[in-house]
């Protein structure tokens, strides 16, 4: 009776088993693209994995820097002794996240200083929040409605003042205040006012949605690899174009943004972070490390065409460095980074309390294993890097020792 019952058992186990391995199948055929793109993602984590065990103080993210020349630009120098400083991989062109929203900031503080542009403008928080696609974006432009609200920047009538909107684009990279304000700006009048500022190879930033959307869209029917095909040969003003007329398809078109939004919201982008990697290094904007250090060197001098230009941009990148602060010579620091698949970007200056002239410090890193990314990314360490070279003098030599027989040091071109 009792080899029965074991028999009987055994076959509903199989049963059972046949049934769990049917469901699973089907659920892979239904579900593959999904399944697919998971495991893409699982092994892309992977990548880099030996480097980043290796990255455990500033000193090792310096190796990394050193052993990598064709990833990494870095320049960094006090005011008034640049021959002093370092000057690594300083002219190559990179592709940058964040950073180039410092040149958005310079347009707009031009136009406010001619009077082109009220500060005091309110604006609807509805007409930004048009831009905050589900994600990153979205999440990032209701960390800086929080913090309008809770500063009581937000009217009862649900505006902010237009120079509350500027800070939250800089300081908290709220890419729905960047991408309304370009639009308010302009493409056009964004270049013009990137070429005034003498920088004759960095690209202006381009709206953040707008782009997302020329990478994937609901209504886009050929797949990732053959849209990356298409964007790679693609000049850089037919992107600036398409990116444009997304964000104005976006603002107008409440079907359309309403059919992104939900598709967004329930599957993502539909690419993995190998595709967003090359998008990003194929389309977004572009810049070299020592045309960046230059413009900053004019907004902490004041020598823009008015002095009022470069007051209004440090205070929308300026923060004061707390007393406690492990970096005790710095008393604010001004800058600009972010970081997305495959990049690291950051453009930045200390004021020091001992009467040091500023530092400068611009540090680009691209084609970035996704473990060496994440792994900074969780601690932090390129920001101890920032920090260490903006303050810590001794700490700011032995790297410019360590890169000069690489190149690391020059006198800059004017």
């Amino acid at each position: 009776m009792s080899s029965i019952n074991a028999s009987g058992c055994v076959k509903h186990l199989l049963i059972a088993s046949g049934l769990l391995l049917a469901v699973i199948g089907y659920a892979l055929v239904q579900n593959w693209d999904a399944f697919s793109l998971m495991f893409d993602n699982m092994t892309a984590m992977g990548e880099g994995a030996a480097q980043a065990e290796a990255l455990r103080t500033p000193a090792d993210l310096v190796d990394y820097l050193a052993a990598h020349p064709e990833q990494v630009s870095l320049v960094a120098y006090d005011l008034g002794a640049e021959e002093e400083g370092i000057f690594y991989q300083a002219d190559t062109l990179r592709p940058l996240a964040n950073v180039p929203d410092v040149l958005l900031l310079a347009a707009y503080a031009r136009q406010t200083d001619a009077g082109r542009l009220d500060p005091d403008r309110h604006v609807a928080l509805d007409s930004i929040a048009v831009y905050a696609l589900p994600g990153a974006g979205e999440s990032r432009h209701q960390r800086a409605r929080t913090q309008w609200r809770a500063a009581g920047y937000v009217g009862a009538d649900s505006t902010v003042a237009l120079r509350h909107l500027v800070d939250g684009a800089i300081r908290y990279n709220d890419a729905a205040a960047a991408d309304w304000l370009m639009r308010t700006v302009g493409s056009a009048r964004l270049q013009r006012a990137t070429e005034a500022l003498g920088l004759a190879r960095s690209e202006p930033p381009l709206p953040s949605s707008g782009m997302q959307l020329v990478w994937s869209r609901h209504d886009q029917a050929v797949p990732p690899s053959a849209r990356i095909d298409t964007l790679r040969v693609m000049h850089r003003p037919a992107i600036v174009e398409r990116a444009y007329r997304q964000v104005e398809r976006l603002r107008r078109d409440t079907a359309f943004r309403r059919l992104e939004r939900e598709r967004l919201a329930r599957h993502g982008s539909g690419l993995s972070l190998r595709q967003q990697r090359t998008l990003a290094r194929q389309t977004v904007p572009r810049g070299t490390a020592a045309e960046y250090a230059k413009l900053l060197e004019r907004v902490v001098t004041g020598t823009f065409a008015t002095p009022g230009v470069a007051e209004r941009m440090r205070a929308h990148l300026e923060r004061s460095v707390a007393n406690d602060s492990v970096v005790t010579t710095i008393e604010a620091v001004g800058s600009k980074g972010g970081a997305m698949p495959g990049l690291i970007s950051f453009a930045g200056y200390a004021r020091r309390a001992d009467a040091a002239p500023p530092r400068i410090v611009v540090l680009f890193v691209e084609q970035v294993p996704m473990a060496v990314l994440y792994h900074l990314m969780q601690t932090g360490l390129d920001k101890g890097l920032q920090l260490r070279l903006l303050g810590d003098d001794a700490f700011f030599r032995e790297v410019r020792a360590q890169l000069t027989p690489l190149g690391g040091a020059a006198t800059p071109r004017d």
